[in-house]
């Protein structure tokens, strides 16, 4: 917020060249919601980020805003944070990482989500490797 109190651009979401060319526009209405804290706000503010959408691509900041999603439970940005961690798009790969957020998604069963937590406990990557837990993942995403 420019200290008029309107939105040139969305500190912390974006930088100076990532600025916003319309007040009112469709991106800052979404990072005002995403700095104000909602969750499906900040999961679209990372996918903008990802995809290059409405801003130059930052799979840092990506990861920030799905993080944010993440941490307050929204289960589309708990698994594009696992991803991020495997892939290490965004942030240092870390297997655990990537594990301990696909597993927050399976439990709230997304299927794509409780595929890749198997495929986790199947190969150890992460995780313990446990056949069973694999495939009682595996069994929960084939029945969705």
């Amino acid at each position: 917020v420019r200290e008029d109190g309107n939105y040139s651009y969305c500190p912390p979401c974006s930088t100076e060249g990532s600025q916003i060319e319309t007040e009112g526009s469709q991106f800052e209405l979404l990072c005002r919601a995403a700095n104000e804290g909602h969750a499906k706000a900040q999961f679209s503010l990372g996918i903008c980020y990802d995809k290059g959408e409405d801003v130059h691509r930052d799979p840092v900041w990506a990861a920030y805003w799905y993080t944010k999603a993440a941490e307050q439970g929204d289960v589309d940005g708990q698994f594009n944070l696992g991803s991020c961690y495997e892939t290490g798009e965004g942030v240092s790969s870390d297997a655990s990482q990537a594990a301990y957020w696909y597993e927050k998604a399976a439990d709230q069963s997304l299927a794509q989500a409780q595929f890749n937590i198997g495929l986790c406990y199947q190969d150890g990557r992460g995780v313990l490797a446990d056949l069973a837990k694999a495939f009682v993942f595996y069994l929960k995403a084939a029945e969705q």
